[in-house]
């Protein structure tokens, strides 16, 4: 990886050890679609500063565990252009549903035709999920800096949600056909997406397993906020929790434009 000069030390380390982990795991178990990047762009007292990520985690097949070696680090010079080398090594697992074919999407209405990955800002979306088996459900969005649990819903006092087998599910409508849960209409979150930039691409992150399995621990802002928990606490309990069998996951890119 070249390093910019605008770079740190250490923000060079971690950006090549991602990719390094991201390259890994698309030759283990392949990619879904293909590289995806995020640009931001702000635009501050008549300036435009403009951050970058990649959302290539979320297009590999495979999920990344633990580390089994410290990452190993190689910098060197081409002419007056510095690059940096990683050697990592790991333990990791296949994302394939092995045996379980869940159905979801983000929708914009209540019918599997609304089916949409771009959103507008302030615009709401739904989520339709549909299972082979029974089990239980989990869903947060992460935008790469706070990771927000959007099911259960945040009156629920549950870690998941009961999903019966076959039946369709439709999240996020304060609606009696969807009152899933024998809850008031008002513990029903709708959900609007919302960014502070031109454009945003977000994580939906889906996890079901047929067993109950634990939430990481996540902070309470107030009755107008999810409850969420920092990126980086979340990827580790993530880590944790698919190292698990029978736990099963689906990530789907959402985009929101100003």
């Amino acid at each position: 990886m070249k390093v910019e000069s605008s770079m740190s030390m250490n923000d060079a380390k971690r950006m090549a050890v991602q990719q390094a982990q991201v390259e890994a795991l698309a030759a283990e178990f392949g990619t879904r679609v293909g590289m995806m990047n995020q640009t931001r762009m702000e635009s501050t007292n008549g300036s435009t500063n403009t951050s970058f990520s990649s959302i290539a985690n979320s297009l590999v097949k495979g999920l990344w565990l633990k580390d089994i070696n410290p990452p190993e680090f190689d910098f060197f010079f081409e002419g007056e252009e510095q690059w940096l080398n990683v050697k990592v090594a790991g333990r990791a697992r296949s994302l394939d549903k092995a045996g379980i074919s869940f159905d979801v999407k983000p929708v914009k209405c209540d019918n599997i035709n609304c089916e949409s990955q771009e959103f507008k800002n302030r615009e709401e979306m739904m989520l339709y999920f549909r299972s082979p088996e029974s089990g239980y459900l989990t869903v947060f969005i992460d935008d790469k800096t706070t990771a927000f649990q959007v099911l259960p819903y945040k009156s629920m006092d549950v870690s998941n949600v009961p999903i019966q087998a076959d039946k369709e599910y439709f999240f996020f409508k304060a609606d009696d056909r969807y009152n899933y849960f024998e809850q008031d209409l008002t513990g029903i979150d709708e959900l609007q997406l919302y960014t502070d930039y031109d454009y945003e691409v977000d994580l939906v992150y889906v996890f079901f397993s047929k067993e109950p399995f634990s939430k990481p621990i996540l902070d309470d802002y107030g009755p107008d906020y999810p409850k969420m928990t920092e990126s980086k606490k979340f990827n580790d309990w993530l880590a944790e929790i698919m190292s698990y069998e029978n736990m099963y996951m689906e990530i789907i890119d959402v985009s929101i434009a100003k």
